[in-house]
């Protein structure tokens, strides 16, 4: 991301390489717009996926019995890499003549379908039935795994719940927080101090 002014102005999208990066940090406005060029807008692409808008997404999904939502920014690489996935998926579905479709959402455009819904990540996947939200489908990220599940969509089990913390765990060991690291550390000659993730 390049901030101006502590806010954010270009994402960087145009490779790793140290040329393209040096080329984009030089002059940011006009990569930018270049990469923007050579990226067709996916809605204007061809193919078996419904792009929905303010406009027409309570049309379709009134309509609709079994919708699989696709709600993406277009400079996220996991919606980047997904898009080719959920394409086929929409193919096969209709080729094969399975129930219901595939849609997809730019909330970059259609932001007030981002607060709508709460989106908080890209890509995110919703499952609508009947005209409303049944569940999340985020654990779809292949064409078969999509095609399998619209064939018959189900409700994925809930995730496993969380370990125990660790500090809920008999043993020798410390555990520091804000308030006791220092008046603990204050009371031992020696201590190794290990600062973990979970």
């Amino acid at each position: 991301l390049y901030f101006e002014n502590a806010e954010v102005k270009y994402v960087y999208e145009n490779g790793n390489t140290k040329d393209k990066i040096i080329e984009f940090v030089r002059n940011p406005q006009a990569t930018s717009e270049e990469v923007k060029k050579k990226e067709q807008d996916w809605a204007d692409t061809e193919s078996e996926v419904v792009h929905l808008t303010d406009d027409n997404f309570d049309l379709v999904i009134q309509e609709e019995s079994s919708v699989l939502v696709m709600f993406y920014a277009p400079w996220c690489g996991h919606c980047k890499k997904l898009k080719p996935e959920y394409e086929e998926a929409a193919a096969t579905m209709k080729q094969q003549r399975i129930t219901g479709i595939l849609a997809a959402v730019d909330v970059t455009r259609e932001k007030s379908l981002g607060k709508r819904f709460d989106i908080k990540g890209f890509p995110t996947l919703k499952y609508f039935r009947a005209g409303s939200v049944a569940f999340d489908a985020g654990h779809l990220r292949d064409a078969s795994r999509l095609v399998e599940f619209m064939r018959d969509p189900t409700e994925p089990p809930p995730p496993p719940p969380p370990e125990p913390a660790w500090a809920e765990e008999p043993s020798e060991v410390y555990h520091l927080g804000a308030d006791n690291f220092a008046s603990t550390l204050r009371k031992k000659k020696h201590a190794l101090v290990m600062f973990y993730a979970p």
